[in-house]
């Protein structure tokens, strides 16, 4: 069983230890022990020793995408192709988009362009500062709790 200063160290995690876990509970294990788990409430009782390293690259500047305000864009421009030739009828251009291949993918990227361009000059910017990137090489190992037998 941990001791009182084990605990008082959970209680006092760092920034690193919490980086490290939240990039281990990332893992692509965690989707199928989710699917696992029986529905209703558990109890946890659990300790863990997580080993290895984190690594951070540096800041860094990137294109957002959504402050472009995708929707609003589509909006507008279903709006101006039915004031030429008449009601949009969305699913339907849903079916069309989805049913689509390499020719409207290119002219999808095309718009993002645009409409990035689009946006500096009418005075915004979709451009954002992003943490550098987090990678790790981790494992975890469960303790045992120690019996007062050992």
């Amino acid at each position: 069983m941990p001791n009182r200063a084990e605990k008082d160290r959970v209680m006092k995690r760092t920034d690193l230890d919490t980086v490290a876990l939240g990039k281990v509970l990332k893992s692509p294990e965690l989707k199928a022990a989710v699917a696992a788990l029986a529905v209703g409430e558990h109890e946890v009782d659990a300790w863990f020793h997580l080993t290895g390293s984190v690594k951070r690259g540096a800041d860094f500047d990137q294109n957002q995408v959504q402050k472009a305000r995708p929707w609003l864009l589509a909006a507008a421009l279903m709006n101006e192709i039915a004031k030429l030739a008449g009601p949009v009828k969305v699913a339907e251009t849903l079916r069309l988009a989805l049913a689509s291949g390499e020719e409207l993918e290119a002219a999808a990227k095309t718009l993002k362009k645009e409409a990035d361009a689009a946006m500096v000059i009418l005075g915004g910017s979709t451009l954002t500062r992003c943490n550098g990137k987090v990678t790790t090489d981790l494992t975890v190992e469960v303790i045992e709790p120690q019996t007062a037998d050992a």
